[in-house]
């Protein structure tokens, strides 16, 4: 399938961490050069969302970070540092650390689904966007691209469709999914034309952080590879209509409760309003 990407306009939509820093300065390393990079920022709350976030995070001191959930935590801090040592090792294996050559036009956005966000597209010509650890983006910025949007999801679609897929996969103990997809993005959540597949490998099958790291290396290794396919015209699309519908349920943040924390860094099995 051939798109009309001959210039290949790029841009980037992801938090502004450093997963995503990396992944520009690997485009750039290999001839790709985002024309625009948007890092989005959460809104802070204000006004009443502020009282109520207040409110929930006095309750959240009483009830959830004491006992069974402080040692969830520490172990999560734990295996957070083992996640960043990965990372650090990679990032010096291929110079990420070191600024771009060209930089390309950065933008801070708080509101992704906003007619700014796609006045910006359309401003900077955009054929491909490419989003990473952000909502759900709909209509209003998916048609303000030329070509296509596309995301990084990580889990083998169409299983652990959602939020946290490493997480689940830890938790169900079902690494058979474990890795990532490169999509297009179609307005159903992690619905779109599969792309591109890349299985987790073994040693990553430790714990969610770990695993979540190194699909992090394995999108930034492979997005490349994908773009210079679409320019090609040389990418074969699999639409997921074409393919077993999953057996697993789209995740949502709010479905991490506390007995499934237990369960996948304690390694306690609570029955705690299952």
């Amino acid at each position: 399938m051939h798109y009309n990407v001959s210039r290949m306009r790029v841009a980037i939509l992801t938090p502004r961490r450093p997963q995503s820093e990396m992944l520009i300065r690997r485009l750039v390393q290999t001839g790709i050069t985002p024309s625009l990079v948007l890092y989005h920022r959460k809104q802070e709350a204000t006004g009443f969302d502020r009282y109520q976030k207040s409110i929930k995070d006095f309750l959240k001191s009483i009830f959830f970070f004491r006992t069974i959930s402080e040692r969830v935590r520490r172990v999560r801090l734990s295996n957070e540092r083992d996640a960043d040592r990965l990372l650090e090792i990679f990032a010096q294996r291929f110079s990420l650390h070191q600024d771009a050559q060209v930089l390309p036009s950065v933008r801070e956005i708080t509101q992704i689904n906003h007619e700014d966000t796609a006045k910006l597209l359309r401003t900077h010509d955009i054929d491909i966007l490419f989003i990473w650890g952000v909502p759900i983006i709909r209509p209003i910025v998916i048609d303000s691209v030329r070509s296509m949007v596309l995301n990084a999801h990580s889990s083998i679609l169409p299983e652990y469709r959602g939020a946290r897929s490493e997480f689940w996969q830890c938790y169900h103990k079902d690494f058979t999914h474990a890795g990532v997809t490169l999509h297009k993005v179609d307005v159903g959540v992690d619905t779109g034309d599969i792309l591109l597949q890349v299985r987790a490998e073994s040693p990553d099958l430790i714990h969610p952080e770990r695993l979540r790291a190194s699909n992090a290396i394995r999108i930034i290794e492979s997005l490349p590879t994908l773009l210079a396919s679409i320019k090609a015209g040389t990418l074969q699309p699999l639409s997921q209509a074409d393919i077993p519908a999953p057996s697993t349920p789209t995740y949502r943040i709010r479905d991490v409760r506390l007995h499934h924390l237990s369960k996948v860094y304690l390694g306690l099995d609570l029955d705690d309003g299952r």
